[in-house]
């Protein structure tokens, strides 16, 4: 059985009825069902593992983990037809102006490969989102020495790292593998499930050598800073050239809700846990409590990741075989409302 639960932000709405927010009427319904269903199953002996509970949050998007980053059932070389949407590679083609003819970008059927001696170890590898995440540095610097106002007197000496890691969000695969269960394979590109990765939005330049962050067009979402002047605002979301620059640590901060992961905001999938067992079914109570509400609703990617987790195929494979006689198979589908994405009124910039 797999609860499809509604995390967005409306969950935290107080219900008319309950006089609590919906999330917590939610939460206390999820674990009545299953307490009563693990109770059941323990009068079950002789049947292996006779319920089954999987966990799928959802809210803009569904987080099938981190831990999944290098499964085969993922993009891991940028060939789905949907991988570069809202990438300009050509802006780091051998060809265009300006570029390191030792660090540069080539397309070779679908993927984009790393060339060139400037990329080290990665050099002719493919360039992927995960790559991206990989590839993009921050400054940081933390204050060792306060003064007796509170403010900073004294900062250590600033190191660079990785600005941040994928936290486990996926785009719906193109159609008619967004609403069904097909294995993932490289056969079959469009079937690979691809990690979101939300472009940098035009806003801020880095002008002068400290980089100061200036002009801005009031994009939710611009986590970035423009590589160049001179571009439109269309240019300036899909160039690529950015990400290759070291954010310094003066520079504007963001939301914390903003970045490459941007509409990630649920907790991993919990896969099938046998709440015959204790361990089983403390992991399904646990996640159920850590839901937190926050962000739009996406039932659809919610039900079909529901349904792979109780399949017997990729990419989670708890379920018993999909061919396997007597053995019922449940999703339930918990949520407050419609389908809802945030509009944004984009006709005259972007066209996001």
């Amino acid at each position: 059985m797999s609860l499809v639960l509604d995390n967005s932000g409306s969950m935290s709405d107080i219900s008319p009825t309950g006089g609590q927010q919906r999330i917590a009427l939610l939460k206390t319904a999820a674990t009545e069902l299953v307490n009563m269903l693990a109770g059941q199953a323990d009068l079950m002996r002789q049947i292996d593992r006779p319920v089954q509970f999987s966990l799928v949050p959802f809210s803009a998007s569904v987080n099938v983990g981190p831990a999944n980053k290098d499964k085969a059932w993922m993009d891991l070389d940028g060939i789905s037809p949907i991988h570069h949407e809202n990438f300009d590679w050509t802006t780091m083609y051998k060809t265009a102006s300006g570029v390191d003819p030792n660090k540069y970008i080539e397309k070779v059927g679908d993927a984009r490969w790393k060339r060139g001696s400037g990329w080290g170890a990665g050099q002719n590898t493919p360039m992927t989102r995960f790559k991206l995440y990989e590839e993009m540095t921050a400054t940081t610097r933390t204050c060792t020495k306060k003064r007796s106002n509170g403010s900073c007197q004294t900062y250590s000496t600033p190191t660079t790292g990785q600005y941040e890691a994928w936290k486990g969000c996926v785009e719906a695969r193109p159609y008619p593998y967004n609403v069904d269960d097909t294995t993932p394979t490289a056969s079959k590109p469009a079937s690979l499930f691809v990690p979101m990765f939300a472009p940098d939005e035009a806003g801020n330049l880095w002008t002068d050598s400290t980089r100061t962050s200036t002009n801005s067009w009031g994009y939710s979402n611009n986590w970035w800073i423009d590589s160049s002047d001179g571009l439109s605002v269309p240019q300036r979301q899909a160039d690529m050239r950015k990400y290759f620059l070291t954010k310094p640590y003066d520079a504007s901060t963001v939301s914390a809700d903003d970045g490459p992961n941007a509409g990630c905001t649920t907790s991993p999938i919990t896969p099938l846990q046998d709440v015959a067992t204790t361990a089983g079914k403390q992991r399904i109570l646990s996640a159920i409590d850590a839901m937190t509400p926050t962000g739009n609703t996406n039932v659809p990617e919610g039900l079909a990741w529901g349904w792979r987790t109780l399949s017997s195929n990729e990419p989670f494979t708890e379920g018993r075989d999909n061919n396997e006689r007597g053995n019922d198979k449940v999703v339930i589908v918990l949520t407050d409302g419609a389908n809802t994405y945030s509009s944004v009124n984009d006709s005259s910039y972007a066209n996001n």
